[in-house]
């Protein structure tokens, strides 16, 4: 407003440009059934649902509370088994004091639980693949995770939180569904 006062001329106008995802690097016809099998056997993951959080393992990416989650529904599903994918920073396979809490509070089900550290993006269109469910339970306003696109262009529906731009991209009740995390 200042600006237009001093000047008198209008300000240019604002677009939003969202985050996007190579449809043909994640295209669900181009896992093969033997690399999804070759990742399921190598994680250990039986035959039940998989539920998947992808992201860096910060509290603010929310996976503490997938993992809270993923509890209660194991009560209830003693087959399913969640996978979490990444790593504190990007393109870093390191531990964090978060980290280790995750994996502590993990513990009592460890057996259903896996986690992968950082695994690289050329390899991520497998991973979901794999999964049954992709989580994104963010709990900061969240502009525009790569995860929610990526998810729904391998065809997996995205159970989001309804954090920062979030439910523009994650149509609920049609892609997924967009719940209030706290």
């Amino acid at each position: 407003e200042k600006v237009f006062a001093a000047t008198g001329s209008i300000p240019p106008p604002i677009e939003v440009f969202y985050n996007f995802v190579d449809l043909h690097e994640y295209d669900p016809a181009i896992v093969s059934p033997e690399e999804v099998a070759e990742i399921r056997e190598r994680l250990q993951l039986d035959g039940g649902p998989i539920i998947l959080f992808v992201g860096r393992m910060i509290e603010q990416k929310g996976p503490h509370l997938a993992l809270r989650a993923f509890r209660r529904l194991a009560e209830s599903r003693p087959d399913a088994r969640m996978v979490f994918v990444g790593a504190p920073w990007y393109s870093r396979a390191n531990d964090s004091p978060f980290v280790n809490l995750v994996r502590a509070e993990a513990e009592s089900i460890a057996d259903r639980i896996r986690f992968t550290g950082y695994v690289d993006h050329t390899c991520m269109p497998v991973y979901y693949a794999l999964a049954d469910v992709v989580c994104a339970p963010s709990i900061w306003d969240d502009p525009s995770p790569f995860v929610t696109y990526e998810a729904q262009a391998m065809a997996k529906p995205v159970l989001a939180s309804t954090r920062g731009g979030i439910p523009e991209i994650v149509e609920d009740r049609i892609t997924g569904r967009c719940i209030d995390v706290f």
